[in-house]
């Protein structure tokens, strides 16, 4: 167990670290200000997924060498340099300040609340996003004590998800030239789903090494790329006139589904894939029916129209 003070130190240091998430809400808000298109929002997604992945590897050899303390000062010497350059470059998007009123706020996340198709994409991506971090957070655990890899190695063995969710995240922007965001979305939870399903018998019925695991998953981080920015443009675009609202629930909901999950996984952690590979085919699942339901929805809207 952990003393009283070590308790503290790391419950105070999560909670400072929760106000991130916000400051995400805002960056989302602030680019989709400057203006929207979908570049913007593919751009976004990309880097945040590349992040987690690339911090991999660098943090694991980084950290061999100065130790894991000494990474958060570096985390925060850069943070220091980052705002002093945002100060000066980062231009203000909020051309007309307007009084802040709790009634419009409220009023903004009722309007949300209503519309089916909005929480039917919510949910997609808050699904999406979860599936990403409970795989994350667990593919650590399972490499290195189950799979005896190195800190050091465990970081290289990422280039594979980071390289598949980079060029997901280019070619996804492309395909939007050709089919519906429906259509690619659609697609990358096929993905996702696969992956996760033909690996499953793999590990049952063979012992794979951690590279080739990661190999068969490579369409896993590629179908994620394809997920993330697709379903945010789709939840900017039902309400652009609130679109800060809806980026600030989203990521507020991703957030807080994505700590739940997490946990709930761990519940089940048994040194295996077994738990997380169920969890994602689960998920991706619902996801699955939830685009369904908001392809259902569309046809109806449709038929209404003609009518």
């Amino acid at each position: 167990r952990r003393p009283p003070r070590q308790r503290s130190s790391a419950g105070g240091s999560g909670i400072a670290f929760r106000h991130l998430p916000g400051m995400h809400a805002c960056m989302h808000a602030c680019v989709l200000c400057i203006h929207v298109h979908e570049l913007n929002v593919f751009l976004i997604h990309l880097i945040s997924g590349i992040e987690p992945a690339i911090s991999y590897v660098l943090g694991s050899y980084i950290g061999s060498i100065i130790g894991w303390r000494m990474c958060f000062l570096l985390i925060s010497i850069a943070a220091a340099i980052m705002l002093i350059y945002c100060l000066p470059a980062l231009p203000e998007t909020l051309m007309e300040k307007k009084k802040f009123r709790f009634k419009d706020l409220i009023l903004n996340y009722y309007t949300l609340a209503k519309s089916k198709k909005f929480l039917l994409y919510l949910t997609i991506k808050v699904l999406s996003v979860a599936i990403f971090f409970v795989e994350i957070t667990n593919l650590s655990l399972i490499f290195i004590e189950q799979y005896g890899l190195s800190v050091n190695m465990f970081g290289f063995n990422m280039i594979l998800f980071i390289l598949a969710y980079t060029i997901g995240g280019f070619i996804s922007n492309k395909l939007v030239d050709y089919y519906e965001y429906d259509q690619v979305i659609k697609f990358g939870i096929i993905l996702v789903l696969g992956s996760n399903i033909v690996l499953l018998p793999l590990i049952y019925f063979y012992d794979i090494p951690a590279h080739i695991i990661q190999l068969v998953k490579t369409p896993f981080a590629f179908g994620l790329a394809l997920i993330f920015g697709n379903t945010t443009c789709c939840i900017v675009d039902i309400f652009p006139k609130i679109a800060g609202s809806a980026s600030a629930k989203m990521i507020t909901m991703e957030m807080i589904a994505s700590s739940f999950f997490t946990y709930f996984v761990s519940l089940f952690y048994n040194g295996t894939f077994y738990p997380i590979i169920c969890f994602i085919i689960v998920t991706a699942t619902i996801a699955y029916m939830a685009l369904r339901s908001i392809l259902t929805l569309k046809r109806r809207e449709a038929l209404q129209q003609n009518s």
